[in-house]
């Protein structure tokens, strides 16, 4: 991982950011490098090569141990664990870190003595750190970022699949999350309201690439595009035994719907910063109707992050 995974981990840590993985011992092991960094200018090497980032071997211990998203029993289950990771995500981004990697593998289950749980966000490894202009965009203090996206390709946002020059900021995050919520509920819950069968409708928004002989690298997002605009490929989803999170999608969704029809329209604001959708969270999880139903799917969620370069 980045060396700054650490120095993030300490940063929040100090800010009292709550459900992230602190860093209770840390130590760089510098000797460590990979090898892509050391072979970079090596008299075999042949053709062009993207800039590289060095890298070293870095251990961080914690004091508790987290499961995967994919241990929630439950569909309520799965909302607070996603709502602790949001309201992480809100505190990082106050004092300016961006995550930029919200994905299957990062957001993680803590499961406490009483049976509860809680979420945590982690893996700082791509975090940006940034400054807040009066508009708060994010404008980044920091080096030129390496010449490939940031994120897993499932949950990047539209705009970051179609356009590999667009920078990373508050509003793909969010999309990110929105992402990964759709594709567990649509995953382990019974529903209604995608038009296709869910290995097609997976194939198309969360997979779909095609590869730019120009450019020399893949791009996607198109679906993910179309089903905002035209509701390509859904409908009006509904999740037949868990009516709180069938309230979430769609109210979640017709945000993305109305930036994507009128990106400079009245309901932009709601990507400036997270408000709007911790409201969302709040409001659904302390609604009746949640059910411990979940349905067993031949497909899990994906555990790595999927970079197309």
């Amino acid at each position: 991982m980045f060396g700054k995974d650490a120095g993030v981990l300490t940063q929040l840590e100090e800010a009292e950011i709550p459900d992230v993985l602190g860093d209770l011992y840390d130590q760089d092991y510098s000797p460590h490098g990979t090898a892509r960094k050391r072979n970079a200018n090596a008299d075999w090497r042949s053709g062009p090569l993207l800039p590289l980032q060095p890298r070293v071997h870095h251990r961080i211990l914690e004091d508790f141990i987290p499961s995967s998203i994919n241990d929630c029993k439950s569909a309520k289950e799965m909302m607070l664990v996603l709502s602790n990771a949001f309201l992480a995500h809100r505190c990082a981004y106050k004092i300016g870190i961006l995550h930029r990697d919200i994905s299957t593998r990062n957001v993680l289950l803590v499961r406490k003595d009483d049976g509860s749980v809680a979420g945590v966000l982690a893996d700082w490894d791509l975090a940006l750190k940034f400054e807040h202009d009066s508009t708060q965009n994010v404008i980044s203090p920091t080096p030129q970022r390496q010449q490939h996206r940031t994120g897993t390709w499932y949950f990047m946002s539209a705009g970051l699949l179609r356009d590999r020059t667009k920078a990373h900021t508050l509003q793909d995050d969010l999309e990110s999350f929105f992402y990964l919520a759709l594709y567990l509920s649509i995953l382990w819950f019974p529903h209604t309201g995608t038009d296709s069968s869910l290995q097609d409708f997976i194939s198309l928004v969360f997979e779909q690439s095609w590869f730019n002989q120009r450019l020399g690298l893949f791009l996607g997002g198109d679906f993910k595009m179309l089903m905002f605009a035209f509701r390509d490929h859904i409908g009006k989803i509904d999740f037949t035994s868990n009516m709180p999170m069938t309230i979430w999608v769609n109210e979640v969704f017709e945000l993305f719907q109305d930036f994507y029809r009128e990106p400079c329209g009245p309901k932009e604001r709601h990507l400036h910063n997270h408000d709007f959708i911790v409201e969302r969270f709040t409001e659904v999880l302390n609604l009746a109707g949640w059910s411990n139903e979940r349905i067993t799917s031949s497909r899990e969620p994906v555990a790595k992050p999927k970079r197309r370069y």
